[in-house]
């Protein structure tokens, strides 16, 4: 996996026309269909927080997203070609050591500030599933910051993955979440990004 010090790959993404909140929790618009991927189940009623929700021993958020990528290869002309958005939130932990390029801005109008920035890397899809020794200061799973957004250079779909909410939005073709809401592993919904989602308070 490479560090990208020209983020123009990521330009698409984050020069959509979209409010900058949507964007970085429900991802692009302009795809074919939408789901969902759930790390923990949807709230059952209002006022619900996540410690609500009891404790189930299963993967990480980062292996679920791994999962999900896996099955979206099948789905891609470019599987060796993809790209990684990551938050440069994560502050001076050793999984940020490896970055030193200039980060992409999502913008926060009408300030103009950012309200989100990243860093750009390329890989291969592969790479997800092995992302806690993608990067060389990332000494297991819980070092490696998880990505914020996965593409391919097709931009057949793209997996967006805030900090915030319980669940990541997949963004691609009916097919494509029709057998991710089949996979095994993980659970996915359809989403609908002109409907706001269930939230946790």
């Amino acid at each position: 996996m490479t560090l990208i010090r020209d983020p123009d790959a990521a330009l698409w993404l984050v020069s959509q026309n979209r409010d900058w909140w949507d964007l970085v929790v429900r991802g692009p618009l302009g795809f074919a269909d939408y789901g969902r991927l759930l790390f923990i189940p949807d709230p059952v009623r209002p006022h619900m927080r996540e410690s609500d929700v009891a404790g189930v021993p299963g993967p990480s958020e980062t292996e679920q997203i791994a999962g999900a990528v896996r099955t979206l290869a099948a789905h891609t002309t470019t599987p060796d070609e993809c790209f990684f958005l990551v938050w440069n939130g994560w502050g001076n932990s050793p999984a940020a050591a490896p970055y030193s390029a200039p980060p992409v801005r999502v913008v926060h109008p009408p300030s103009g500030s950012a309200a989100r920035e990243y860093y750009v890397l390329s890989g291969t899809l592969d790479d997800m599933s092995a992302w806690h020794t993608a990067g060389s200061a990332w000494t297991d799973a819980h070092d490696a910051p998880i990505p914020a957004y996965i593409w391919p250079a097709d931009r057949a779909w793209c997996v967006t993955n805030d900090v915030d909410p319980h669940f990541a939005t997949i963004a691609g073709t009916t097919d494509a979440i029709d057998e991710l809401i089949a996979a095994p592993g993980f659970t996915v919904v359809r989403d609908d990004p002109d409907e706001d989602p269930p939230r946790y308070e």
